[in-house]
């Protein structure tokens, strides 16, 4: 009974009239809840120290939602278990969650690979640059689903150098181009995306990578964007993917 149920650090969510958008950032995975789904998730949310499913129950009035109060609880517990069970909550046992630390091989991985990118750069070795991040964001994906890329983009630093203007932009993003024609496997928005944001954050500007998506149909989507403009997708991407998951 003194369950508390928290919505897990690796899962980020956006909600519009039409519901609400999951993004499970270590799986890379996306789920969709309408109706009373959403307006439960949303108090989930709203409640960061954690919420017993009685709780949840007694938010809602159960003449509102057209259940009655033992049709409205098992509706309750169905969902959080379900969430559970997909690793999108968490459970507290009247207990602080515990400290879910990134493992410590990500880390190495990215300061190693940041290390080797600056110094491509710096060789003017730029392409090769792009196709050894693609390599190994490749390698992430297959692995460990999306969870090392998204560490990658967290931790990479943008490069103390002159401000870079848009004609450098556009000479990455055409040098990304080039990289992705010439790498061996299938690269997906997500691999691309992941890798030009890092690409130009070594080149000194503050890119930043999104993620949105659309309802119909239900697919997610990334791209990059600086100053707010997108550099590497059509314009029109972000009203068609407007329902924005992650900007980081």
């Amino acid at each position: 009974m003194s369950t508390r149920f928290i919505v897990s650090s690796d899962v980020c969510s956006a909600t519009d009239k039409d519901g609400t958008t999951i993004f499970d950032v270590k799986a890379g995975k996306l789920y969709s809840l309408i109706g009373l789904g959403s307006a439960i998730w949303n108090e989930v949310i709203s409640h960061p120290e954690g919420v017993m499913t009685i709780e949840l129950v007694n938010t809602f009035d159960p003449r509102v939602e057209d259940h009655s109060q033992t049709e409205l609880a098992a509706y309750v517990e169905t969902l959080i278990g379900q969430l559970s069970q997909h690793g999108i909550i968490d459970s507290i046992d009247g207990q602080l969650v515990q400290d879910k630390r990134t493992p410590f091989w990500p880390e190495i991985l990215t300061q190693s690979l940041i290390t080797s990118v600056k110094l491509l750069i710096y060789l003017r070795l730029v392409f090769l640059a792009a196709l050894l991040q693609l390599f190994v964001v490749d390698l992430g994906l297959r692995r460990g689903g999306f969870r090392l890329a998204h560490h990658l983009v967290k931790r990479w630093p943008i490069a103390v150098r002159a401000i870079c203007g848009s004609d450098e932009v556009q000479k990455v993003c055409r040098t990304m181009d080039h990289a992705v024609r010439y790498y061996p496997g299938n690269t997906a928005c997500l691999q691309r995306s992941s890798v030009l944001t890092c690409l130009l954050r070594s080149h000194g500007v503050a890119a930043r990578m999104v993620i949105g998506c659309r309802k119909i149909p239900f697919k997610g989507h990334a791209w990059v964007e600086v100053d707010g403009t997108v550099v590497n997708d059509q314009l029109k991407v972000q009203s068609v993917c407007g329902n924005i998951l992650l900007k980081y």
